[in-house]
């Protein structure tokens, strides 16, 4: 700039060096030329700028333009540079300073920004039960520039929410509206074991609840609640219980359930046995043989004290015995058999005739009447106790059979009548 500068007087003459078109002159004041003018300072201004996208970025630029004075130089701090732009700036400040031929020199403060970085909140709920899928993952997000998205893998929830999860690892992606993004992982968890149940039984006879059945739990949290179908029992055990399939299951305190367990009450092998006598009816004092047909193997208890398989006894009134047999492992069957015993009051001699004889008496099925001096014409009558007449067949020989297979065991009356229908004789008959 000028030396030597007007102090007031008119006419004093100055020196003017280096002016506005660099030349140096001598001039007296007042009459100094247009081009005689004071050289300015640079004034700079921003001409364009792109701020930084992405949090860390290193994108950022400006541009800077300058007035007043010629030939202006430009340098940047803290970066080096000598142009009137800077690129491929993080977020910072930058002070440029612009030179002219003056040597005077101006400033310009440049602030590059950046938004916050992209910062996601996460949050789970873990899989309530072992090798269920009911887990859920969700990212709460701040910073960057809103307008987000979301992508999730393996699942593929395209929200901030992704549900339905197994146990694993979900791993997200974020996308601000500046296409700047934010990876993280969410580990879903589950019980580390599942509810489990192993069952065991007894076995039991056949027809007889002896058995038993139970169950030990593992997995899941404690405490349980058990179930059995049927429904025979709300703990973990059961008893008195007759032979088959019980199926389990207990529910842990999250609500899981272990897998459905049947538990089998396996059947004993269990005799069996009949029981019949050489006659159900008999005459009182006398004896009857009682036959119990038994499995191999067996022990047997008649109901009169006896222990063989054939017991013979000798009844006072009607009796019904009953067999009792037994394996070694306490399963035991029953028979029953019924003997009536009668008075066979005169059996043979309700009317007598010596000439006919009616036999066997008990009689089994297959009667005999003897009937010598019989004439043509005569026949035999059988009678129930109520006096129908269930059975009649002529006389044509002195023996003459009679087939009762057909006929219930009881008592019968037999009556043998002449050719002109006299009763020659009456007899009691007892079927068996």
């Amino acid at each position: 700039m000028g030396t030597n500068l007007y102090q007031g007087g008119l006419a004093t003459p100055i020196s003017v060096t280096n002016d506005i078109d660099n030349n140096g002159r001598s001039v007296t004041l007042p009459a100094v030329g247009a081009d005689e003018m004071a050289c300015p300072v640079p004034v700079i201004s921003i001409a364009s700028q792109s701020n930084i996208l992405c949090n860390g970025g290193n994108n950022g630029l400006a541009i800077v333009t300058a007035i007043g004075g010629l030939n202006h130089t430009y340098s940047w701090s803290p970066v080096s540079n000598t142009t009137n732009s800077i690129s491929n700036q993080v977020a910072s400040t930058h002070t440029v300073y612009v030179t002219n031929h003056c040597a005077l020199t101006g400033s310009l403060v440049v602030t590059i920004t950046q938004p916050t970085s992209i910062t996601p909140i996460a949050t789970w709920t873990d899989v309530s039960c072992f090798s269920y899928s009911n887990g859920i993952a969700a990212v709460v997000v701040s910073g960057g520039t809103p307008g987000y998205s979301y992508s999730w893998s393996p699942s593929s929830s395209t929200s901030s929410v992704a549900n339905n999860l197994p146990q694993g690892t979900q791993s997200y992606t974020v996308t601000d509206a500046n296409g700047c993004t934010i990876n993280g992982t969410i580990g879903i968890s589950q019980p580390a074991t599942s509810v489990t149940a192993i069952g065991s039984s007894t076995s039991a006879c056949a027809s007889q609840s002896t058995g038993a059945v139970s169950a030990t739990v593992s997995g899941g949290y404690w405490p349980y609640t058990y179930s059995w179908t049927p429904s025979v029992s709300t703990w973990s055990m059961a008893f008195n219980l007759f032979p088959g399939t019980y199926t389990f299951q207990a529910t842990d305190a999250a609500g899981c359930t272990s897998a459905p367990l049947p538990v089998t009450i396996a059947t004993d092998p269990t005799p069996t046995v009949s029981a019949t006598s050489n006659s159900n009816i008999i005459c009182a004092g006398s004896t009857v043989t009682l036959t119990a047909l038994a499995s191999t193997g067996v022990t047997y208890t008649w109901s009169n004290g006896g222990n063989n398989a054939i017991e013979v006894t000798s009844p006072v009134s009607n009796t019904q015995y009953t067999i009792t047999v037994s394996y070694t492992n306490g399963c035991t069957a029953e028979a029953f058999v019924t003997v009536t015993v009668s008075t066979c009051a005169g059996l043979n001699a309700l009317t007598d005739n010596a000439g006919i004889q009616t036999f066997p008496n008990p009689n089994s099925g297959q009667l005999f009447v003897t009937y010598n001096g019989f004439t043509q014409g005569a026949s035999i009558e059988v009678y129930n106790t109520v006096g129908q007449l269930m059975l009649k067949k002529n006389i044509e020989s002195s023996t003459t059979e009679m087939n009762l297979n057909n006929y219930s065991n009881g008592i019968y009356i037999v009556k043998v009548l002449s050719a002109k229908g006299k009763i020659e004789q009456v007899t009691k008959l007892i079927k068996d």
